[in-house]
């Protein structure tokens, strides 16, 4: 863990200096010489290590050459949330001995998050909690599999870590556009016995939340989400194969193999054929633009739901599909989305083959309903039956507990405006 006086170092190199030839724009640090990058914007960049395979270290090795030690940092050492706390605090102190330069520089200061959707959303929730002021905006360089939102950033959907390109994108973060992303909170309220497998490191108990619960005595669990929650068949599929990734990942080594491992889950889990409909155990119901809450009928034939808070989905494929058909389906008055338009997009899946035409963007999922706020109610109709579903959140999938005795109370996740995050585009939002 870096101790407050590394961190110290590793701002104040930062700082324009009067006696600095080149005002201080050339980032510097103690163990290195000046690079051949001119900054006039600090980069403070977090490295998922253990992405993309042999990526992660390739990267930490390129960015620790051109930037210096001192503002790198890998996550599998590092925790953002003492680093970047530490960081603001030693700005502070800065500022006290009277440094006129410390609020420009902390200003101007970007986050560079280097690996899959997991480690974005990371640092964009570390941020959140945080509360920075003023608020860092986030970018990304993409080591994951899917890389959903380094793709609407404009970021690209890979990466090649060679020091040229990484110092080329270092250069694009400098000139990349400040952009406002929607943020959604997610929350869960139901009894505490049903909640033992959630990864608390991505929901977790908030006690003044409680109040709002419509069963008095619930638990509430609350995360957030920037790219999508989706509930189904298809993502036993992927909790299966994280499952696999974490227990063994020598046989997750690399894109191919992991989409071999995903075929086979799905086919596994029943995606492609006897899914039940995922209307058997749910009720959905969405806030109308007049206020009140409106159910939304599931048909028989809808098997998964995606939530989505911009369109890339599944490798960058674009689910609800207005980017190529802006047609709307009989009696629908639906808009094209934006990931800062304060609406999410509810997208049905009707099983693998569809959901494989989708993809190949042959065909659009169906579209259910356009929003700001929505609840799902779980319970199964089955009394006395043991039930549960499959939950994935921004990358991170669960098993999922449903209620099952006929006095027991509904699970309800409700998804409501979290506000906006900070990001940093290489131009516009690739919609």
């Amino acid at each position: 863990m870096p101790s407050k006086e590394d961190l110290k170092y590793a701002v104040e190199p930062l700082l324009s200096r009067e006696d600095d030839p080149d005002g201080g724009n050339s980032i510097r640090n103690s163990a290195h010489q000046c690079t051949s990058i001119n900054f006039s914007r600090p980069i403070i960049a977090f490295v998922n290590s253990k992405s993309g395979g042999k990526k992660g270290p390739a990267v930490l090795e390129s960015l620790t050459r051109l930037l210096g030690a001192k503002q790198v940092f890998d996550l599998q050492h590092h925790n953002p949330e003492v680093v970047l706390r530490q960081i603001w605090d030693s700005f502070s102190k800065l500022q006290q001995d009277g440094s006129h330069n410390a609020d420009e520089t902390i200003s101007n200061l970007k986050i560079l998050a280097c690996g899959g959707d997991g480690t974005a959303v990371w640092l964009l929730k570390t941020v959140k909690n945080l509360s920075l002021t003023p608020t860092p905006p986030v970018a990304v360089i993409p080591l994951g599999t899917g890389n959903q939102l380094s793709r609407t950033l404009g970021w690209g959907k890979g990466f090649m870590p060679t020091d040229q390109k990484v110092k080329t994108h270092l250069e694009k973060v400098k000139r990349g556009d400040a952009r406002k992303l929607d943020c959604w909170r997610f929350r869960m309220f139901g009894q505490k016995s049903i909640f033992g497998s959630v990864p608390k490191h991505v929901v977790k108990e908030v006690e003044s939340a409680a109040a709002n619960s419509e069963n008095p005595g619930d638990v509430v669990m609350e995360g957030f989400t920037w790219n999508y929650f989706s509930v189904g068949v298809n993502v036993e599929a992927a909790y299966r194969f994280h499952s696999l990734r974490n227990k063994h990942p020598w046989l997750a080594f690399a894109r191919k193999a992991n989409q071999f491992w995903y075929g086979f889950y799905s086919i596994y889990a029943g995606w492609f054929c006897g899914a039940p409909p995922i209307g058997a155990n749910l009720d959905l119901e969405i806030l109308t633009d007049e206020g009140g809450w409106k159910t939304v009928e599931l048909t028989s034939d809808i098997k998964a739901l995606v939530v989505l808070n911009h369109h890339n989905y599944g490798g960058g494929k674009d689910i609800w599909g207005m980017r190529r058909n802006k047609e709307n389906d009989a009696g629908q008055n639906m808009e094209e989305p934006a990931p800062d338009d304060g609406k999410f997009e509810i997208v049905g899946l009707k099983n693998g083959w569809h959901m494989a035409m989708v993809l190949m963007e042959c065909k659009h999922g169906v579209r259910l309903a356009q929003c700001s706020s929505a609840r799902l109610k779980f319970k199964t109709r089955k009394p006395k039956k043991k039930s549960r579903c499959f939950f994935h959140l921004d990358g991170e999938p669960w098993k999922q507990t449903i209620p099952s005795h006929e006095n027991s109370k509904p699970l309800l996740v409700e998804i409501s405006n979290g506000g906006q995050s900070a990001v940093i585009t290489r131009e516009a939002f690739d919609y």
